[in-house]
């Protein structure tokens, strides 16, 4: 990002640089006053689109976060509700939730980068809910229990479903094309102010800040429109892995049926 924001800083000094060799008189503009108004509506305009896209983004942007925590929380909740059961079901649904888990963390995040999903996640779901409706339940507790399980399950099924739905853009092309028109304009219009009387350096920096700004502004739209891509401030699976460390903790006798990264034993 720091390499974009600078090539396009780069750019707008040298187009600054070359209109003020090539303009045969000091300024481009006769008529100050009309042609700010113009400047000041086109970077109104652009300022307005891109706090609402920034705002819409970051919607998403949080959305995607508190619902990959949601997620993880439910599956700690499972394994604990698990513990209400004989050691048999508590053990497999453990096992199970342990590799769903791994599964998200190593198969599943590195996919929705590209906007798609884990068909091993999608194995460890099936067969967690096959567990859980062979559930022998014969006391009232167990009863209880089974009715918090389906519902912790429900609860981490909609944090999927909504953090999946999260790796899509939410800004459509339209607001991009908008976006750019705006950035170009914005720059344009700050270009036609050279004044050759005035110093390259200052006017260099003027030139210099309105780019990094338009520039800066248009890869934060992008950075929260994709929130799991593999850069710094990304979402990564921090709230599962969390989760995978405190179940592995609290049943430290667990051999879970999958290796580390999810993937199946040979007797699963």
């Amino acid at each position: 990002m720091s390499v974009i924001v600078l090539a396009v800083v780069g750019a707008a000094v040298g187009a600054m640089y070359a209109v003020r060799r090539r303009s045969r008189g000091d300024t481009l503009i006769t008529d100050f006053d009309r042609t700010s108004g113009v400047f000041a509506f086109v970077a109104t305009a652009f300022a307005v689109l891109i706090a609402f896209v920034i705002f819409q983004a970051f919607n998403s942007y949080s959305t995607a976060r508190g619902a990959a925590g949601a997620e993880a929380i439910a599956v700690q909740n499972l394994s604990h509700l698990a513990g209400l059961f004989p050691a048999n079901d508590r053990d497999t649904i453990v096992g199970d939730l342990d590799c769903y888990g791994r599964a998200v963390i190593d198969s599943e995040w590195p996919a929705m980068r590209d906007g798609k999903t884990s068909p091993l996640v999608e194995r460890w779901i099936l067969r967690l809910r096959d567990t859980l409706h062979g559930l022998d339940v014969r006391t009232a507790a167990q009863q209880a229990a089974f009715q918090e399980l389906l519902s912790e399950d429900q609860a981490r099924s909609e944090g999927r479903t909504v953090r999946i739905a999260e790796a899509s853009p939410v800004i459509a092309a339209p607001l991009w094309l908008g976006l750019a028109i705006g950035a170009a304009l914005t720059i344009v219009c700050a270009l036609m102010f050279i004044d050759r009387r005035d110093s390259f350096l200052v006017e260099a920096i003027l030139i210099a800040g309105v780019a990094a700004l338009v520039a800066a502004s248009l890869l934060i739209v992008d950075f929260l429109d994709h929130p799991y891509r593999d850069q710094a401030g990304s979402l990564q699976p921090s709230a599962m892995s969390a989760s995978v460390r405190v179940l592995e903790s609290e049943n430290p006798g667990l051999t879970p049926p999958c290796a580390a990264t999810g993937g199946p034993n040979a007797a699963s």
